[in-house]
């Protein structure tokens, strides 16, 4: 069993447009260890989410894709993604089971005229033999895994009903309840306040160490990658500019993209970066930057404003 869960190798998407093709992917070629968590940087525009949607051939009609996206599973065969029918019942199968994901905007993520707990549980229904009961206990477990207090009553509920954050929690568990051994996360912080976010962080990093799974982390902003990685991808204009651990892309940028996308921040990455030797605690840089200490899956604990 290799050690890689995911393997990218020569990705490259085009889309047809008026004008002709674009190219979205240039020869994009990474991996993704087993049981940690892998950050993609980059600005927009860069191929991030492009790549994160090819994983689950969610591209659309006007997409021409080439190159090869290879799941390693714990249990079972190797499946060559990219080989799949996208109405393949295999494929099927891997999304939602093997392979979820969490998506941009948790406003949207959301059905606004079904209950909670008839989202959460019809993910189980969908890829599990088990009685509707069985699936809405399960739910309910969930959803309690990812910090929402009285689930049964909260599963009763719409989603207009809840905040930002716990229509984001909602998402994860939705994504999770089928302990998918990768969770491909596409910047699910983007549209929740500084203090959310860094709960919902805190939150994706304990479950990912509890369930032992992998985790493909979506973002542009790197204190969310010093948060949260183990490894980073940096790309740009749909190539991967550099990859290496969290601590060496950032303490130690090889590439000259990489240096320059540090330096643009505000504030003094430099000095954040002698100050926060201990990469584990997670940090987030530039003005107004915060560092989180926080217990597993508990809000946090202390914000500290780091000197410029």
């Amino acid at each position: 069993m290799t050690d890689s869960l995911l393997s990218i190798r020569g990705l490259s998407v085009e889309f047809k447009t008026e004008l002709g093709l674009v190219r979205a992917l240039s020869e994009v070629s990474f991996e993704v260890p087993r049981n940690s968590v892998t950050a993609v940087v980059g600005e927009s525009g860069s191929g991030k989410s492009v790549t994160s949607n090819a994983i689950l051939r969610l591209l659309p009609d006007t997409a021409q894709s080439s190159g090869e996206i290879e799941l390693n599973p714990q249990d079972g065969e190797p499946v060559i993604i990219t080989s799949l029918d996208e109405r393949d019942p295999q494929m099927q199968n891997l999304r939602g089971g093997l392979v979820s994901m969490v998506f941009q905007e948790p406003m949207t993520a959301l059905s606004p005229v079904h209950r909670i707990g008839d989202q959460v549980a019809e993910a189980v229904l969908c890829h599990r033999d088990v009685s509707p009961d069985v699936a809405w206990a399960e739910a309910a477990a969930m959803l309690e895994q990812v910090g929402l207090a009285d689930a049964e009553s909260k599963m009763r509920m719409f989603p207009f009903e809840f905040s930002g954050g716990m229509r984001q929690r909602v998402v994860i568990a939705m994504a999770l309840i089928c302990h998918p051994q990768l969770l491909i996360c596409d910047e699910p912080t983007t549209a929740l306040d500084v203090t959310i976010q860094a709960e919902i962080l805190v939150l994706i990093k304990s479950l990912q160490r509890k369930l032992n799974n992998s985790v493909l982390f979506i973002t542009h902003d790197l204190g969310v990658v010093a948060q949260i990685a183990d490894r980073v991808v940096v790309m740009y204009n749909g190539q991967v500019m550099e990859i290496g651990s969290v601590r060496q892309v950032l303490k130690n940028p090889q590439h000259p993209y990489t240096m320059h996308l540090l330096s643009s921040m505000p504030g003094a990455a430099t000095d954040f970066r002698e100050k926060n030797k201990n990469w584990s605690d997670g940090a987030a840089i530039g003005a107004g930057t915060f560092l989180v200490e926080a217990d597993a899956g508990r809000k946090i604990r202390e914000f500290r404003e780091l000197s410029p």
